[in-house]
């Protein structure tokens, strides 16, 4: 559904609405905030219970007007970061030190190391980070993502890494689309931070992404996840777009 005449357009969004079990939209590529606000209030009005806002952070001015106009709506700000697969790539993936194991999760449903591990890489997503959506509903939200990964719903592959005990202790979810590979989940324990195991799972996705002829990998993090920041960008990844994430809600119906 698209709510006004011209474009940017406010476009209704099918699954967060069946998800959430209440209309959702989003308004993208939207250069002004009376505009941005007239197009919110027109699909609030119209039934629609929650709108995100994506804002181009790169227009600096543009964004400074946003987040003054709509400080308290302001949720998160997303940074896409892509790698380009240099044409004569090997796989990078050499001997693993004996404690770990890397292996491709077997199709069906996540067990419950995975879905912790799927609970932790949403933790700073614009889902939990609204407190409007609850604590269960981001936990649904993210344990149906992992599910649907391992059952290769919305991802081709699942790669985990286990401790000597067989734990999973790290995973990561990818999908090939055209020649681009993309980073769905990705989590490490907090107990093993620091040992490598984030670049171990980059080095498994530039694997992948070779041997199914991908030319690039892309991820998308939050700009305050640190962490996740400098393990891509010390593994050659490049910040290619960077936006932010406005929540509108309709307070009446809610």
């Amino acid at each position: 559904m698209n709510l006004g005449s011209n474009l940017p357009k406010v476009k209704e969004l099918q699954w967060d609405s069946e998800f959430f079990g209440f209309r959702v939209a989003c308004l993208r590529n939207c250069n002004d905030t009376r505009s941005a606000r007239s197009l919110i209030y027109q699909a609030l009005q119209s039934g629609i219970k929650l709108v995100y806002l994506s804002v181009d952070i790169d227009n600096a001015k543009n964004l400074a007007s946003f987040k003054t106009a709509f400080a308290s709506r302001h949720v998160v700000d997303h940074l896409k970061y892509r790698y380009r697969i240099p044409s004569a790539a090997q796989s990078p993936i050499g001997d693993l030190p004996s404690r770990w194991a890397v292996h491709r999760y077997a199709q069906g449903n996540a067990d419950e190391s995975l879905v912790k591990l799927a609970l932790q890489a949403g933790s700073r997503s614009r889902f939990n980070v609204d407190a409007k959506f609850g604590k269960v509903v981001f936990e649904k939200l993210y344990e149906t993502w992992i599910h649907r990964s391992c059952r290769r719903e919305i991802a081709d592959t699942v790669e985990v890494i286990e401790d000597e005990s067989g734990e999973a202790v790290g995973l990561v979810t990818l999908r090939v689309a055209g020649n681009c590979c993309s980073i769905g989940l990705i989590a490490v324990s907090p107990e093993y931070h620091g040992r490598g195991l984030g670049k171990l799972l980059i080095d498994r996705v530039i694997c992948y992404a070779t041997q199914h002829g991908c030319k690039e990998v892309s991820v998308v993090t939050q700009a305050e996840n640190s962490p996740a920041i400098h393990l891509y960008e010390s593994c050659g990844f490049v910040c290619c777009e960077k936006n932010a994430w406005f929540h509108f809600w309709n307070e009446v119906e809610r």
